[in-house]
Formats: structure tokens, sequence, C-alpha cells
């Protein structure tokens, strides 16, 4: 693995390692799902075996597999600590996409391929962090994984078998399996016809089949949804995200911005200063600072990242913490456009123009976004971690069994903005109550929405779920 990849990486895990230690995992859906993991009991429609399921068929296996970890502590392990729970739920749902990155790039041949995956998590994953427990994360990322395998030249008999299971849980993730999965068609069709042997016809066979069978449920699953929000939160949101989301826009400028300057440092280095200097004379050290190219890349690496980071803290609109979950349909649009630029890139044409790309100076501009990521979404791990210390103190200050979350600063707190659509009722507030108190509470937040359990369950069932 190269320096430049090895960067990338570690701002990546440096991500999630603050993700998991401000306990983001438990924001929105997440209170609901690991308050029911741990008490083993909620709606009885919903948990099954320890596991909170809500979606049979067309997302059963992206609902199970960011469980894993959180289960074996729980029903393995036997511990209830919501501390511990929290780590683990937060491994899985952050934790995994990264590894998946890691499984992709030893799959590949050409190693210098990971930088459309890598790009397709930053623009999809990274921007849509605060609602990461949505299925269309984990259809995004086992895309990633298949048709990293069925790029290869040969195929090993280990990695026929890791391809067909990942095949067979893809087809239960998530509704974005009928646009990504086609990508997978043309490589399945040249290894098929690459080979004159029957059994391995029959294998590609097999896997076509299985991908027949999966565009059939999440097809169904489009057209039958669950309910009429999850239709409309599907096809809706793809024709929403586009024009909207600005958080996309900015990463797509400085992205483009760090190409160019690390592919001309010295004469858009004097450009960007021309635009901004009112006078060269009053600035001739600023200007002989940036006509060094060194000195050039080196300002623009750190200075994006810093002031962007300055300017979510200082201005928490910029960054609305909750647009996470009116976009992730990002989770579709990227991966399906950046799959199909890897397609395009494994044919002969297509290979040798990657070849003359220029991938280390490409590189440095997926460092310079993965820096501004990490400024945006370390700005977004203080803001919740400000969240939740407001849900402690407010428990704490409580005379009453029941507190109204209208009635409290919670609401307002993420950039002035209501948080209610998202984190509303006994679905979050409730919950969170639980997962957060620093003693056994007396209190519980309470909001409108879907109740899992009643403000008196949940302060009665606490008790089994305390350290």
């Amino acid at each position: 693995m190269d320096a430049r990849t090895k960067t990338v990486f570690s701002i990546l895990i440096a991500i999630v390692i603050i993700a998991v230690g401000v306990r983001e995992c438990v924001a929105a859906d997440g209170a609901a799902f690991l308050m029911a993991m741990l008490l083993g009991s909620a709606d009885p429609h919903f948990v099954h075996h320890g596991f909170v399921i809500i979606l049979w068929n067309s997302r059963l296996f992206s609902q199970i597999i960011p469980q894993v970890l959180p289960w074996i502590g729980i029903h393995l392990l036997h511990t209830h600590s919501r501390l511990i729970a929290s780590y683990l739920y937060g491994i899985s749902l952050y934790g995994f996409p990264v590894i998946s990155l890691f499984l992709v790039y030893n799959f590949l041949e050409n190693k210098k391929l990971v930088l459309l995956p890598m790009v397709s998590y930053m623009f999809s994953t990274l921007l849509t962090y605060q609602f990461i427990i949505s299925e269309s994360n984990v259809m995004a990322y086992i895309f990633w994984i298949v048709i990293a395998i069925l790029s290869r030249s040969k195929i090993g008999i280990k990695q026929k078998i890791f391809l067909t299971i990942f095949i067979t849980i893809s087809t239960m993730l998530y509704n974005s399996f009928i646009f990504l999965s086609l990508l997978w068609l043309p490589f399945i069709f040249r290894h098929s016809t690459a080979t004159y042997k029957k059994t391995s016809r029959m294998y590609w066979a097999t896997n076509f089949i299985i991908i027949l069978v999966g565009y059939g449920i999440e097809l169904h699953s489009t057209l039958h949804p669950f309910s009429s929000g999850q239709k409309a939160g599907f096809l809706n949101d793809m024709l929403y995200v586009l024009p909207s989301y600005k958080e996309l826009y900015l990463s797509l400028i400085v992205f483009i911005v760090g190409i160019i300057v690390y592919v001309r440092p010295v004469k858009s280095s004097k450009y960007i200063f021309w635009i901004i200097r009112t006078n060269i004379d009053s600035n001739r050290f600023i200007y002989a600072f940036f006509s060094n190219a060194k000195k050039a890349s080196a300002a623009v690496t750190i200075l994006i990242p810093a002031v962007s980071f300055i300017a979510f803290i200082t201005f928490p609109h910029l960054d609305d913490y909750w647009s996470s979950f009116n976009y992730i349909s990002l989770n579709v649009f990227v991966p399906l456009i950046t799959g199909s630029i890897f397609v395009l890139v494994t044919t002969t044409i297509g290979r040798q123009w990657f070849d003359k790309l220029n991938h280390e100076r490409v590189m440095n501009g997926v460092i310079l976004l993965a820096l501004f990521l990490f400024s945006m979404q370390t700005a977004a791990a203080i803001q919740w971690y400000g969240y939740t210390k407001i849900m402690v103190t407010t428990l704490a200050a409580s005379k009453t069994p029941i507190i109204k979350a209208d009635q409290t600063y919670l609401t307002r707190w993420f950039g002035g903005k209501s948080m209610q659509p998202i984190s509303a009722g006994g679905w979050s507030f409730g919950p969170q109550s639980v997962l957060f108190a620093d003693k056994p509470i007396h209190s519980v937040v309470s909001g409108h929405g879907i109740d899992w359990w009643s403000p008196a369950q949940l302060l009665q069932l606490s008790k089994n779920i305390w350290g």
C-alpha cells in the first residue's frame, strides 16, 4: 500500500474513532434499536432472537449486519453495559464500511482502482454519516466488495465462495440493488464466456440466477413498499438530493480545487491569491510564499480543513446535522456513478485512459477531500457531544418523571434547527434518556412520535441495563 493510500485510510479511521467515541450511533433510529437489543423486548413484531428487524425480505441482511457486534456482546458475552454496547454498535455502523474498503483494496488486482470506491465512500457514506443506520449504506459497501472480486482476471475457489456469499446477501439489502447489480453483469458475462468448463459455467449461471431473484425481491419491494412513506422516501429523495444538498457541492469543490492545486500548485496558487489580494506590493511575503510549489500545496492542505472546521463550528447551519436523513439516496447515486466509471476503466479503452492518469496527483485531491470531511464530521461530532451533555444536564435537573422535549433546549440544539423530524418522541428521546444518563434515571425525555416504550416502562426497564 502506497503512502497516499495509507494516509487516506488513516484519516478515514480517525473519523470512525471520533464517531464511535462520542456514540453518534444512538442518534435518530439508533437509540431505539440499541435499547431494543439491550432489553431484548420491544414491539414483538420487530425484535427476533435479539435482532431488531423492521423490514423482512428486501432489507433483512442490511438490518442484521450492523447489529452483529452488539448482538455478540449482549447475547454471547452477556454484557449489558450501555457504554460497551454503544461502542460495539458504533464499530459495526461506522467501522464496517472502512473495513470493506480494506477488503476491496485486497481483492483488486490493480490497486490504483481503489481510488473509485474511496471517492464513492466519501461522497456517500461520509455525507450521510449522521444517518449511517440507513440500509442503503450497507448495500453501497457490499456492492464494492462484489465488483472488486468480479474485476479480477482470475478468481480462485475461496474468492468464488466469498463472491457468492456477498451476492446472496446483497439480494436482501436495499432497493438500490435494482440499479447497482446491473454493473456486475458485464463481469459475470465476461467470466462465463471465458471458460469452457461446465462446472465453471454452472457457477456463473448460479450467480446470475441469484441476482435475478434479488432483482425480483427488490423490485417488488419498490413497487409494493412496507409503507407509502418508504416508497416516497426512496423515489422522491433520488430526485430531491441533487439540486439541494449543499454539503455535496462543498465537497465537490474541495475535491476539484485539491486536484487543480496539486496538479499546478504554483500557477493555481498565484491565481487564487491574485483574486484575494488588493495590492501586490503590500502582500509580497504572502505572494512569495505561495509561489513555491511545495509551500503552496502544504498551505492548501492545512488551510482548507482548518478554515472549514472553524466555519462549521462557528456557523453550525452550514452543515445541517440532520441533513443526512434527507440525502441517503447519495448511497444510490454515488456508487452508481463511480461504479459505472469503474466498469468503463476496466475495459481495454478505459484501462488505457486510466493508466495515463496521474494517480498520485488525484490521490492528493482525495487526501484533501478526506481532510475536509474530517473537519466536517469532527464539527458534527462536537455538536452531537454537546447534545448528549444537554441531555444529561436536563435529566439531572428535572424533578418530574416526564420531561416534554419541546420544553427543553434539546430540540433546538443543532444549529438552531428542530430535531423533531428525525429524533422525535419515544423513538429517540426516551431511549437516549436511558443510554446517556450518568446515574439511574428518575426522569425521561418524551416527545411526540412512535413509542416502543412508555416513559414509565423506560424508567422500570432501565434498571435492567444499568452499567
